[in-house]
């Protein structure tokens, strides 16, 4: 396992937008783990490869807390080892929240991409999409 890291007053730190603060690979070369941090707390995409290359793993922070980007991208996703979406979740400032009436804060598909559950969520809490967001 090789590791690249950038740190700034002793905490993980992204030097720029464009770099990660923590790089991982395997014994083979291929990238398994890369995030960015600002000021020792996760900032920006934290990323999971398996041993093969495939991303299984994607998250979205903000000052430490999971929290979406934008309202069309998940602030949490996940891919089973063959690449098939099987989980996805919208945060805002560390707290399941539905983005809008018509999209689930919480969707999980199983291996062969059916879905199987999606939740409504507003505050961390579940709720009808028929409430007011």
């Amino acid at each position: 396992l090789a590791k690249l890291c950038y740190y700034k007053d002793g905490k993980l730190h992204s030097p720029d937008n464009k770099t990660p603060a923590y790089q991982a690979w395997n014994d083979k070369g291929v990238l398994i783990n890369q995030k960015y941090h600002k000021n020792g707390e996760l900032d920006g995409v934290y990323q999971t490869w398996n041993k093969k290359g495939v991303l299984i793993e994607q998250c979205h922070y903000k000052d430490g807390k999971l929290h979406s980007p934008n309202k069309k991208t998940p602030a949490y996703q996940a891919w089973n080892d063959k690449g098939v979406l099987i989980e996805q979740r919208h945060y805002k400032n560390g707290e399941l929240h539905s983005p809008n009436k018509k999209t689930p804060a919480y969707q999980r598909w199983n291996n062969d991409g059916v879905l199987v559950y999606q939740g409504y969520y507003k505050d961390g809490k579940l709720h009808s999409p028929k409430e007011e967001s």
